[in-house]
């Protein structure tokens, strides 16, 4: 896909594989790799049009991006696996990334979850997902209750009202326990959040329409929609060694980073 095409998907899309490519470029600095080995645990997409596309191998094209999925579909770097038993051996990849799934998988999972990303990534893991709070709440309250007033239903949505959302500061202590350190910061400005998902998820508007209205806002908007309050949080975890490019992930967004206490950071 063009950079113009990019620009055209959905912001929630856009902004969360954005986020994570431009992590990658400083794992690949930092590791002096020209191509990364990467693992996209949940990376199956679809377009508004309905078609299969793994985004982040569309963001990152000058690596070697696998993706895995749980849906039988037949594309190429795409295998269907499940996050909790990825079937590649101790430190197979580079960089593993996880966009939006965390919260599709079961708290009691979770956990597993984690241990399986870590256990193939030989250097970091990139874990982007919205966590619990109440503005999260109260935003995917507010559309779901619209979407299902014009008829729409979201399975998504209605799965994160049914199990509820990861909880940030559980995820951090599962790090501290394992003695990683990682840094997290926001991405997806909320009440920006809430507002181009409704139009994207009204049907009434035409396509070109969104699309266009996409590719404005991922242009002009998107850069500054690293703050909080924030839908989402990228988490970046450093395997032991690779602590000391954490610091410098600081200039990808607009408010101080949290740091997970762990291992030494610098």
């Amino acid at each position: 896909m063009k950079r113009d095409e990019l620009l055209a998907l959905p912001v929630d899309i856009y902004q969360r594989h954005l986020a994570t490519a431009q992590v990658a470029e400083r794992i690949r600095t930092h590791l002096n790799k020209d191509r990364l080995r990467v693992l996209d645990v949940g990376g199956l997409g679809r377009t508004p049009q309905g078609g299969v596309i793994l985004p982040l191998a569309h963001f990152l094209p000058e690596d070697d991006v696998l993706a895995i999925d749980l849906q039988a579909e037949f594309v190429p770097d795409y295998a269907v696996a499940t996050g909790s038993h990825i079937p590649f051996g101790n430190s197979a990849f580079d960089l593993v990334t996880s966009c939006d799934t965390l919260e599709h998988v079961l708290p009691a999972r979770q956990k597993a979850f984690l241990d399986e990303l870590l256990r193939v990534s030989a250097h970091f893991v990139v874990l982007v997902a919205p966590f619990d709070g109440d503005l999260n709440r109260s935003a995917e309250r507010t559309l779901h209750d619209c979407l299902e007033s014009l008829g729409i239903h979201s399975p998504h949505l209605g799965e994160h009202l049914n199990h509820g959302l990861p909880v940030l500061e559980s995820l951090k202590a599962m790090l501290t326990e394992k003695q990683l350190a990682a840094v997290d910061f926001p991405d997806g400005y909320l009440p920006h959040w809430l507002t181009m998902m409704l139009i994207n998820h009204t049907q009434d508007q035409s396509m070109a329409f969104v699309r266009d209205l996409n590719r404005y806002y991922n242009r002009y908007f998107s850069p500054g929609d690293r703050r909080d309050p924030a839908y989402r949080r990228v988490v970046v975890i450093a395997q032991p060694g690779d602590e000391g490019l954490l610091p410098g992930i600081s200039d990808l967004y607009c408010q101080t980073p949290s740091v997970t206490e762990g291992a030494p950071t610098g």
